[in-house]
Order: structure tokens, then C-alpha cells, then sequence
């Protein structure tokens, strides 16, 4: 997310931000159907990256603004 921050910030284009969130949020909704969490050995790593995807959505989305 570095380079994307950068151009961001230097350009100030949203829709680069928007675009990333976007297909994060396509990629984790497609991780959550086919990737069950419960009673699963990987239960802590996937709980993790649920956790880290909403971190990331959340910083993004009050980036441009946008809260909670």
C-alpha cells in the first residue's frame, strides 16, 4: 500500500484509493464464501486476516472521508 499511498497523496487522485478498496473488498467477500472460519485448524490465521481487511477498509474509507 506504500506506492499506492504515495500516489495518492502526490497526485491526489481518490479513485486510485477507491479502486484498491474496491477490489479488496471483492477479494476478501470471495475469501469469506469459499473459506470457512469455524471449527477450522486455520481458524486464527483467517480471523486474522478478517481482521487485518477491516483495519485496512477502515483506514481507507476515513481517508477519503468517509466514517464510521
Amino acid at each position: 500500500m506504500n506506492s499506492l499511498r504515495k500516489n495518492f497523496f502526490k497526485d491526489f487522485y481518490p479513485h486510485i484509493l477507491c479502486d484498491y478498496l474496491y477490489i479488496l473488498s471483492e477479494k476478501f467477500n470471495l475469501f469469506f464464501h469459499r473459506c470457512k472460519i469455524q471449527y477450522n485448524i486455520l481458524k486464527n490465521s483467517r480471523l486474522l486476516i478478517c481482521e487485518l481487511t477491516r483495519r485496512t477498509l477502515k483506514t481507507g474509507m476515513n481517508i477519503l472521508g468517509l466514517k464510521e
